[in-house]
């Protein structure tokens, strides 16, 4: 509720602006006006706030937060009357709008601040009312640069003035002044719905990191299961070798005994009755213990071996690539649930929420307007609010370069040594601390040909600084600028990141 024309008198009388000096204006955002004021012996901010809804104005315990360029309208303010003296502060009549008289230089600036509910707004008028600037401009009011200043006409329709002189004033809070009480009143009120706004966006965001998170855990549970495979075609394989003397090239398939349909398996364990089939199909033993392979006519029997190995060799290599990824995305959908839990949490403190709030806008982009991002490639860790990102292949590496990282990011990659790129994102306003980059550097060794050494040279620079070669293979690039850094493994380190301990 805004403050009606009572409570915009008893403010006053209790601001006592007359004879204040203008010292700096700051603009908030669009529907917050802020003047640091001095008189002798005190200095003090004027908070005008033209919200719908909450238009008021009175003195601010605490400066405001600075928003780095200034809008037109604080700019225009800067340059007219800061430096100026309030020569006269009062309230046009019964209504809710105040008159300030400026003088600086001997220049005269009246400025007329309307606090109605649904039409606030702040006019710039010279000493012969025509107007020099506004905070909302608004053409079908007439009130935009150039144009006449006109106040309301006095209310003498008897019916109407008797309702406005029945508007009631909100007691103060015990011990505290009528505008003190407004600021702590509107304060809270302010506090709670950006705790609600945050919390609403937060929950909105990381339910969606949850499900993304469970998705690759289905995904990666899928990706095992296949591995599976691996174990018939390294038999397929075997039988081949075995029956070898009976291929010969051009032949497209071949039948031959399945040695683990004769009692006994490849492990040497009896086996099973449900692992009997029913017919001749490639792949498949039949009742006879018989087995159908296929073959590539183009290739001899060793060939067509080893290609049975080699397809087993590939499904196997991404086995320990699953793994990591499977305790990463636990470690992840940990975190992130844990957080989910604390923001269910009334005790989660308001500096807290902003705090997850921070983090949340610079792990999703910040200023993509809440963009849905693709799946990131790779593995994420998490190290003191910074996150790493690592590519273990050439394509992950590629594509995390190309589509989730910036020219301010840091990258990091083993001197002399094959390995995954591992990239720092960057945090508006702050430089990475040398802690992170030690985890990073660790996490770099882990996932490189380095490892098994427990000890490398590196080499970082930021990502605008990397140059790719013409006609370069997937993922390839060439650092400039450099800088140096030797990381020795540190195993309690690299736990703390890989078991998803890593806040």
């Amino acid at each position: 509720m805004s403050l009606n024309w009572k409570e915009i008198n008893l403010v006053l009388q209790e601001l006592q602006l007359d004879g204040c000096h203008i010292q700096q204006i700051f603009q908030r955002d669009y529907r917050n006006i802020y003047f640091q004021m001095y008189r002798p012996g005190e200095t003090f901010y004027l908070r005008i706030c033209l919200e719908q809804g909450k238009t008021r104005i009175h003195s601010s315990p605490t400066k405001p937060r600075s928003r780095g360029v200034q809008p037109r309208f604080s700019q225009f303010l800067r340059a007219r009357i800061r430096g100026g003296k309030i020569e006269e502060a009062g309230q046009v009549g019964e209504e809710r709008i105040i008159r300030l008289k400026v003088v600086k230089g001997g220049e005269i600036s009246l400025i007329f601040i309307r606090l109605w509910s649904s039409a606030g707004n702040i006019i710039v008028c010279d000493e012969n009312m025509e107007i020099l600037d506004v905070a909302y401009r608004k053409p079908g009011r007439r009130e935009s640069s150039g144009e006449i200043f006109t106040l309301p006409e006095a209310v003498h329709d008897q019916e109407k003035r008797k309702k406005i002189e029945a508007v009631a004033v909100r007691p103060p809070s015990p011990g505290s002044s009528f505008q003190e009480s407004i600021a702590a009143e509107y304060g809270q009120r302010e506090r709670d719905e950006e705790r609600l706004r945050l919390l609403k966006e937060l929950k909105r965001y990381y339910s969606m990191r949850e499900n993304s998170f469970s998705s690759r855990l289905k995904r990666i549970s899928a990706a095992e299961a296949k591995l599976e495979k691996a174990h018939e075609l390294s038999h397929m394989g075997n039988l081949i070798l075995s029956n070898i003397w009976k291929i010969t090239k051009g032949d497209d398939r071949v039948e031959v005994e399945d040695f683990r349909e004769q009692g006994m398996r490849e492990d040497d364990s009896p086996a099973r009755p449900e692992e009997e089939g029913s017919g001749n199909e490639p792949g498949n033993a039949g009742v006879s213990g018989r087995i159908c392979i296929e073959l590539d006519p183009g290739l001899s029997p060793g060939e067509n071996a080893e290609l049975y190995f080699s397809k087993a060799g590939k499904i196997r290599s991404r086995s320990e690539h699953l793994q990591q990824e499977r305790e990463n995305v636990e470690g992840n959908l940990k975190r992130v649930r844990s957080i989910l839990s604390e923001l269910e949490s009334e005790e989660t403190s308001l500096s807290r929420i902003r705090e997850l709030h921070a983090d949340h806008r610079e792990e999703s982009g910040g200023s993509q307007g809440g963009k849905k991002q693709a799946g990131t490639p790779g593995l994420e860790f998490i190290s003191n609010g910074f996150k790493i990102l690592v590519g273990r292949t050439s394509r992950e590496n590629d594509s995390l370069l190309r589509r989730h990282t910036r020219g301010n990011d840091t990258w990091i990659h083993t001197r002399d040594y094959p390995g995954g790129y591992v990239f720092i994102k960057q945090k508006s306003g702050k430089s990475v601390p040398l802690d992170v980059l030690l985890d990073a550097g660790n996490l770099a060794l882990h996932f490189s040909k380095a490892k098994n050494n427990g000890q490398a040279d590196m080499y970082y620079t930021q990502v605008k600084y990397l140059r790719r070669p013409k006609q370069g293979k997937t993922g390839l690039v060439l650092p400039t600028q450099e800088k140096n850094l030797f990381i020795k493994a540190d195993e309690s380190r690299l736990n703390r990141l890989l078991k998803g301990g890593n806040e």
